[in-house]
């Protein structure tokens, strides 16, 4: 509670730190708190391809929503972004493994992880 109070007073000291809204998105992504998108939202109107945002919106997304389509097109975007970005393989991995489950989406979780 006290480090999501911390990056609530950065984020008003500068709304434009792209790492301020990262930090609170997570930490409220921690707790499937639904504000979290809002924050990685933000970072993505800063950022338009920032791959962190994008692959926490889509953990948030189908942690709490279980948006499975909506999530993958954001991890998708992310590793179009950053190829390097371990959370978005791991995430479009496990989002693979969910059900209804099937052969071609457990070759991509293998594929992904």
């Amino acid at each position: 509670v006290e480090a999501k109070q911390h990056a609530s007073r950065a984020i008003e000291c500068g709304r434009h730190l792209v790492q301020t809204w990262l930090c609170r998105g997570r930490l409220r992504g921690k707790e499937a708190d639904e504000y979290a998108i809002q924050d990685f939202e933000e970072v993505l109107k800063i950022a338009p391809t920032n791959a962190q945002a994008l692959t926490n919106k889509a953990a948030v997304l189908f942690a709490a929503r279980r948006d499975a389509e909506q999530a993958t097109v954001l991890l998708d975007q992310a590793i179009q972004s950053d190829a390097e970005i371990p959370w978005a393989y791991y995430w479009r991995g496990m989002i693979a493994l969910a059900p209804p489950r099937n052969t071609q989406k457990y070759a991509q979780a293998v594929t992904d992880f």
